[in-house]
């Protein structure tokens, strides 16, 4: 048994090493390009920011497919791309779909005021989530963005607050999501379905509020109605995250 777990373990080191390989290498063939196109799309050289998990992976065309995307966009502030779920053996098989749906969910591209709404919206509307590792951004937008957020080592929803930054000083949105650019590894993160203990629940609640203030104190700062808007739908969203985590956790029915 230990054998086998050895192997398995060193199966999947390769896997990576060799997926880790093709992607630097076809990142060093989007480099090259990129002086070329941006003779003609000088905005391009601007769009090159995303963020990827250390749990995940990038599809091997997400480069070369999302720059072309891009290329065709110049006006783009944020570019949302899908994500593919992988999922445990052990785990039910329609789960990798429903999360899928989740972040594959759009409403189509969106202008101005409509990206704050799309992903900060009413509760119960219909939702855009508020994720940062599934899009491209403008660097110069990413940079902007951080500099009016906190230096505050957050956790739990931190992505929210953090996307609600961005999209407040965004102009123009682009949904691809019909190309799945991510491998959203699921099976290897300790999700909010793990069961938890009560203090890992109340470490994971008090950083949720904490990003919550972070979120208020953003809309205090730099009030307008669509940013005031979206950090009390925010703090509606929090509430509800936090309570089904604590439904889930301690199987409340």
């Amino acid at each position: 048994m230990m054998a086998a777990q050895i192997i398995r373990v060193l199966l999947f080191l390769i896997m990576r090493t060799v997926i880790l390989v093709l992607f630097i290498s076809r990142m060093a063939l989007i480099k090259d390009c990129i002086p070329l196109a941006s003779q003609e799309l000088p905005e391009l050289q601007d769009f090159i920011q995303c963020f990827l998990d250390a749990d995940d992976t990038l599809a091997l065309t997400a480069c070369e497919t999302l720059y072309n995307f891009a290329s065709s966009r110049p006006d783009a502030d944020i570019i949302r791309y899908g994500a593919h779920v992988e999922v445990a053996e052990t785990e039910d098989s329609s789960l990798g779909t429903r999360v899928e749906s989740l972040f594959n969910a759009t409403l189509g591209d969106c202008s101005h005021a409509q990206i704050l709404q799309a992903s900060f919206g009413y509760l119960f509307a219909a939702w855009v989530p508020w994720n940062v590792i599934t899009a491209f951004f403008k660097t110069s937008l990413i940079q902007e963005a951080f500099k009016n957020l906190s230096v505050t080592r957050l956790n739990k929803i931190e992505d929210g607050y953090e996307y609600l930054a961005i999209c407040s000083l965004s102009h123009k949105l682009y949904s691809y999501v019909e190309y799945r650019g991510l491998n959203y590894h699921f099976w290897a993160r300790i999700s909010s379905r793990t069961t938890a203990s009560l203090d890992i629940f109340d470490r994971d609640q008090h950083s949720a509020w904490e990003v919550d203030q972070e979120v208020q104190a953003f809309s205090t700062h730099y009030s307008s109605t669509e940013i005031n808007s979206a950090a009390r739908n925010f703090h509606a969203r929090a509430l509800k995250i936090v309570g089904d985590d604590f439904c889930r956790a301690f199987s409340v029915k």
